[in-house]
């Protein structure tokens, strides 16, 4: 480096600040490749990687360079007028300057930091297993640098992690567990084992999105105790109690494997619960090879074969292979195929048989493949067909290219070479192979080209593939909600098992000779209220509380098993444990117990009220639930309510306060109770339709054989001694549940009640009296929806359907027809159109003076057949002689053809 100019400043670099009149030589320990000068300093950066300054800023800035020192106390020869380096950049310090820059009093520099060498590696803890290799600082000051660094073998990807809720792994000792997968630390400051899952981190709510691209931690239900549960059983799969190995050919219990389904099938419901966005849109645009697209011109051919032959014909299970093998690494997009006689289906795979495969071949590991993918070319052409992505092959290592074709006789290649060189000088190798079962061999057949890319710089790096060893399989909602009657009786039988061995472990199996773990207890914890909530999502599923789509036929087998579901839990609610457990002397095992017992009930509780509407569909069986329960206690009101009924009416009274009950036509609020003269006290049988007229006129059912079972099963249940209650009864039972609480505690007595009994009572006495009001003070045309009034429907004004003909709705061209009364008092609510064979979207629009007005859409799936009803927001009250008419706009799809009206 030679300089010249001005050197007030030692901006020379010659050691001193005398003026100059001459080109002078910078004196360096290597070689210089950059130079950059400002106003009053220079910059050198060295082949080294380091960056040398010399020169003074005036200014208050940092200068960089030697800071001052007794080594140059001269002042003809100042410190700043020597050559110095900048620390902590060059390749001991694993920072290497790749370009500088000055301007004025700034120092500019480009630096590539090296995550591993010699310092790091030495201060740090290395551990691995089959996928990376994971570098742990041991110490606080190479913490700083980094936290965690982590290279992927694959590929020699490195990831270097720093930011502030990463663990800190100094002075621990670390391992990792390649059988599961984790990491375990060992502090022994505190002897603290610590096992860490990288999965869990990103299962946290504020990573997770849902459908509607919100973060789960964003979203809000009505039940947020429930929700932050169900938040915390996704990562429980990942939990050590519930995990199983992550490598093959490791033996674990039937046991663990059981429930390590259980907990999938458990997993995969409340994922779709939440509405979690699947991982597969992910998966796809992760596989590409360095985010490119390859088409069948970014490669090139290999011809094994010399000429034509003359046909080659297919059977439905030919198979067509061949081996080959490169001396350079390659690319590998797909093969080339004959046709030339008409139209075929392909499917490809390629298959790895390692380097001695041109010995011995074996079965080899697959390495891609295709679906069936059709194709056609001219005769004596060849059609590239391309795998979804490339697949990069290794040098000197053999592969089995197979292929099975479906169609009609196709050409075929003859002569066929055992080695080719191409136009790259890559050298390929063939051999026959004995998966090919229908004569493709190295002569002749099929399979005549092979499309390749030589791995060059800029698609070397990555062709980086996802990190998975097997294809991933999305489990859809309709796998993970496909009811049958052996899925409700197995999950009976796991329940009812799992509840009974808890009961005896906690009660009677703490002996010395049966003493039960904690860790087997909570195991069964974990089987309970899995159990629970598969039995709810399932039960939900085939009976939903909300009808928005067309109801399938009902099964009766179904209906029995949802009695069956309502038998065992109200036995769980009501099983005398609790008591039994509070007898005991408290002690810390009581208490853990206690906890877990607490577990199981509180899911019981909120599966039966989640169940409720299918348990007792009627308002009838809900009302005489309710007042048999109430019954257990006798006639007199201020009796106790007996200990074993409390959890059991404390989820009947939750139940009644949601919103789609409606208590004004459940109860008997005003006017007599309802009538007992019915079917439930003569002899109801299953199979008999007399369990029907147990329902009003008002309370018709979408199910009426699942109301059939459930009022058998009622009959069944109920006590032999007629129960009739008045609602001024039953009101005189729920005020004194909720004061005797109260009473108790001033006359200085012990509280027996449960909490939760006495919240539920309020809630429900609350929602009364919210409903009475409402019907006192609303508009008559808002009670129809709030207080349950009945909705009628005219008979339809057609006396038949022709199925052959269609009526074509156009595309937005409106259908009406006119009609009227002969008194008032009506509201019109909505209309019914005939039912279609398409998707259709409807809207009542202007023509006469518009009343109402609603938009939507409807296919053939969403309701029963041949009328789909169309509602509006609020009920039309109609006058007597004015005439109206219902104007729909159809668009799209047509419907079936009415006749004779």
């Amino acid at each position: 480096v030679y300089t010249f100019g001005s050197n007030l400043y030692g901006q020379l670099g010659c050691g001193d600040i005398l003026a100059k009149n001459g080109i002078q030589l910078v004196k360096l320990p290597c070689s210089a490749v950059h130079i950059a000068a400002g106003s009053n300093h220079s910059v050198i950066l060295t082949s080294k990687g380091e960056v040398y300054s010399f020169g003074n800023a005036q200014v208050n800035t940092t200068q960089p360079g030697q800071s001052s020192s007794s080594r140059y106390s001269n002042p003809r020869t100042p410190w700043y007028s020597i050559p110095g380096s900048i620390p902590n950049i060059g390749p001991r310090h694993g920072r290497r300057a790749t370009w500088v820059g000055a301007s004025g009093d700034q120092t500019f520099l480009k630096l590539d930091e090296s995550l591993i060498n010699s310092v790091s590696i030495t201060k740090s803890t290395v551990t691995a297993n089959k996928y990376s290799i994971v570098l742990l600082p041991k110490e606080e000051e190479t913490a700083r640098n980094f936290k965690c660094l982590v290279i992927n073998k694959r590929d020699g990807n490195c990831n270097s992690f720093k930011s502030q809720d990463q663990v800190d792994f100094s002075n621990k000792t670390v391992c990792m567990d390649h059988i599961f997968n984790v990491l375990w630390s060992y502090n022994a400051s505190n002897n603290e084992f610590s096992c860490y899952n990288v999965i869990t981190t990103e299962l946290q709510t504020h990573f997770i999105k849902t459908t509607d691209n919100r973060f789960l931690c964003d979203v809000k239900t009505l039940n947020e105790s429930k929700a932050s549960d169900k938040r915390f059983q996704l990562s429980s799969i990942l939990s050590p109690e519930l995990a199983l190995p992550v490598i093959t050919n490791c033996h674990v219990t039937r046991f663990q494997a059981a429930i390590n389904l259980l907990c999938c099938l458990d997993t995969l419901t409340i994922a779709h619960e939440l509405q979690i966005i699947t991982v597969k849109e992910e998966i796809e645009d992760r596989q590409l090879v360095s985010g490119k697209q390859y088409s069948k011109e970014d490669f090139q051919v290999v011809n094994r074969f010399e000429s034509h032959g003359g046909g080659w014909g297919y059977s439905g299970h030919s198979i067509e292979a061949i081996r080959f093998m490169a001396d350079t690494d390659i690319l590998l997009g797909g093969f080339g195929l004959f046709g030339g006689r008409g139209e075929y289906t392909a499917k490809l795979k390629l298959l790895d048989i390692g380097p001695d495969g041109g010995e011995q071949e074996i079965d080899g590991d697959l390495m891609a493949e295709t679906e069936e993918i059709p194709y056609e070319c001219g005769p004596r052409q060849k059609f590239p067909m391309l795998f979804d992505e490339p697949v990069q092959l290794q040098a000197h290592r053999w592969y089995v290219a197979w292929c099975r074709i479906s169609g009609p006789s196709s050409d075929c290649g003859s002569s066929g070479q055992t080695m080719v060189t191409t136009e790259d000088q890559v050298l390929f190798y063939f051999k026959s192979s004995k998966k090919s079962n229908n004569g493709t061999d190295v002569n002749a057949g099929q399979i005549p080209q092979l499309l390749y890319k030589i791995i060059s710089p800029e698609n070397q790096s990555p062709p980086r593939q996802l990190d998975i060893t097997e294809p991933i399989h999305i489990l859809s909602k309709e796998f993970s909600r496909t009811v049958s009657k052996e899925c409700f009786q197995s999950l009976l039988s796991l329940l009812q098992w799992s509840w009974n061995t808890f009961k005896w472990g906690v009660v009677e199996g703490q002996s010395i000779k049966n003493m039960y773990t904690n860790l087997e207890l909570e195991r069964l914890v974990y089987i309970s209220r899995a159990s629970l909530r598969l039995i709810c999502t399932y039960t939900n599923e085939i009976y939903p509380r909300q009808i928005n789509k067309r109801i399938p036929l009902e099964n009766v087998h179904l209906a029995e098993c949802i009695g069956d579901v309502r038998t065992l839990l109200k036995q769980i609610l009501s099983d005398n444990v609790p008591m039994q457990m509070q007898n005991k002397k408290s002690n810390k095992i009581k208490n853990t117990n206690l906890i877990m017992m607490n577990n199981i009930l509180d899911e019981c509780h909120n599966t039966f009220v989640s169940c409720f509407h299918a348990f007792y569909p009627t308002a009838y069986l809900k009302w005489t639930c309710l007042c048999e329960l109430l019954g257990e206690t006798g006639k007199d009101p201020a009796t106790q309510v007996s200990p074993k009924s409390q959890r059991l009416l404390s989820a009947v009274l939750c139940a009644l306060c949601a919103p789609s009950v409606k208590l004004r036509s459940t109860f008997p609020l005003v006017g007599p109770s309802i009538s007992s003269e019915s079917s439930l006290h003569r002899g109801l049988s299953p199979s008999d339709n007399t369990g029907l007229p147990m329902m009003s006129v008002s309370d018709s059912h979408h199910y009426p054989i699942l109301v059939e079972q459930m009022s058998y099963k009622s009959q069944m249940e109920s006590s032999s001694s007629e129960i009739t209650y008045q609602w001024s009864e039953v009101l005189e039972y729920l005020i004194t549940l909720v004061s005797n609480p109260v009473s108790k505690k001033l006359q200085k007595h012990g509280v027996s009640t449960l909490p939760e009994l006495i919240k539920y009572c309020c809630h429900l006495l609350a929602r009364v009296i919210a409903e009475l009001v409402h019907q006192c003070s609303a508009a008559e045309e808002d009670l129809q929806g709030t207080c349950g009034r009945i909705l009628h429907m005219t008979p339809s004004r057609f006396t038949r359907t022709n199925q052959s003909r269609t009526w074509n709705t156009g595309n937005g061209s409106p259908d009406a027809i006119c009609f009227q009364v002969d008194r008032g008092g009506i509201s019109l609510v909505g209309v019914g159109t005939s039912s279609l064979n398409g998707a259709e979207s409807h809207t009542h629009t202007h023509r006469w003076n518009s009343l109402e007005i609603t938009r939507g859409s409807f296919g053939p799936e969403d309701f029963a057949p041949d009328v789909i009803e169309i509602k509006f927001e609020r009920s039309v009250s109609i006058k007597d002689d004015h005439i109206l008419r219902p104007n729909p706009f159809p668009e799209n799809g047509k419907c079936w053809n009415k006749s004779e009206n």
